[in-house]
């Protein structure tokens, strides 16, 4: 969708605006192509005028864009130049004449703000947009019947006397979509926080099932008995308690062997088994995470226990940056103050800081260089 503009940014722009405005004047398509550009970045700004905090989360982006800055990716991003110069100005899809073009275009913008207005999520903000346009090709037959009066030579004066019933009745459709403009954009804001989406445009989700493990209901019980005050004067007390939500786990098939060699192994035995097996591994995964070797104890023993900790032990020591990525530029100056030289090059160090109060009265200072270790 976006990255800094650069020598192969201009390039890229270079390609998509003018080939694209080439072929629209080619196939007189032009008046379509500049109706969805200008109606789209005028309803993108109708959209989120009065809605400042709707915002969309990007892969590519470590925080949500929101206000103007989402503006000016929505309006001037390359995969939305392609967007209005090649795909909606298919010949064989839009109407006719001129009017109707230009009218064409007008819709799918409209469209394409109300459909991504409420959404969050990078993936379903480009669904949006191509969702307007078979909308409104679904539509083109209606529109041409409709917009017939001025197509036909394109006499403004003729066709306003054939209108009648028409005009009135499309500024009343067009006045109540540009209404619901900013209301659609005001949904997405009170939608929960939205988190970056997998590769292919999924929410990651856990299931909990019921019946899965201890009943939560009888969990809960059983800790609050445990943590109640044996004397009512010493008031509530504070407990806390991990939750394991486990994967679903596959059926456990018994061969017939351990059958033979041990009767008490039924399937429920071996159900429990698998399952108690997969709630330790998990239990030794968050403690190597969180370098909790009292964690680990509570998934393993003695021998086995010793091979988790091990692990752990031989991570080392963890350390917390702050990395920035952007660009320098390095300027050369005369004894008068003119700029001789310019040069930009990327930047991309990791940094540790410390020293600083938490009130902020004094500012931590760069104390280490973590650029070049290995991340966890």
């Amino acid at each position: 969708w976006w990255i800094p503009l650069g020598p192969w940014m201009i390039v890229t722009y270079a390609i998509l605006i003018g080939g694209g405005l080439l072929i629209a004047w080619e196939l007189k398509l032009l008046g379509l192509e500049l109706g969805y550009m200008a109606a789209f970045a005028v309803f993108v700004a109708l959209a989120l005028a009065p809605v400042p905090d709707h915002c969309m989360i990007a892969s590519w982006h470590a925080t949500p864009i929101c206000g103007s800055e989402l503006w000016t990716i929505l309006v001037t991003s390359p995969e939305v130049l392609i967007f209005a110069f090649f795909m909606i100005p298919d010949p064989r899809t839009v109407p006719d004449g001129q009017a109707s073009r230009f009218v064409f275009g007008v819709i799918v913008a409209l469209l394409s703000v109300l459909l991504l207005g409420p959404t969050t999520l990078e993936f379903w903000t480009k669904t949006a947009l191509l969702a307007s346009l078979v909308i409104a090709c679904a539509g083109r037959f209606a529109l041409v019947r409709f917009m017939a009066p001025f197509d036909e030579g394109f006499r403004f004066t003729s066709a306003v006397r054939q209108m009648s019933w028409r005009a009135p009745a499309a500024f009343f459709v067009a006045a109540i979509c540009v209404g619901c403009i900013p209301v659609s954009s005001d949904i997405a804001t009170h939608n929960p926080v939205p988190a970056a989406e997998l590769a292919d445009g999924t929410l990651p989700t856990v299931t909990l099932k019921v019946g899965s493990g201890t009943d939560p209901g009888v969990w809960a019980f059983s800790l609050g008995a445990v943590l109640l005050p044996t004397n009512t004067g010493l008031g509530p007390q504070s407990a806390s308690s991990r939750v394991w939500i486990l994967p679903n786990i596959p059926t456990v098939q018994i061969p017939d062997n351990i059958s033979s060699f041990d009767p008490t192994i039924n399937q429920q035995v071996a159900n429990k088994m698998a399952r108690d097996a997969v709630v330790d591994l998990m239990i030794e995964s968050e403690a190597r995470r969180a370098h909790d070797l009292n964690l680990a104890t509570e998934g393993a023993v003695p021998d086995a226990l010793s091979e988790f900790t091990d692990v752990i032990k031989s991570d080392g020591s963890r350390v917390v940056g702050v990395t920035l990525v952007g660009t320098t530029t390095l300027a050369t100056l005369d004894s008068s103050g003119h700029v001789v030289s310019q040069v930009t090059q990327s930047y991309k160090k990791s940094w540790g800081l410390g020293g600083g109060a938490l009130d902020g009265t004094t500012n931590d200072r760069i104390a280490q260089d973590y650029t070049d270790l290995a991340r966890a």
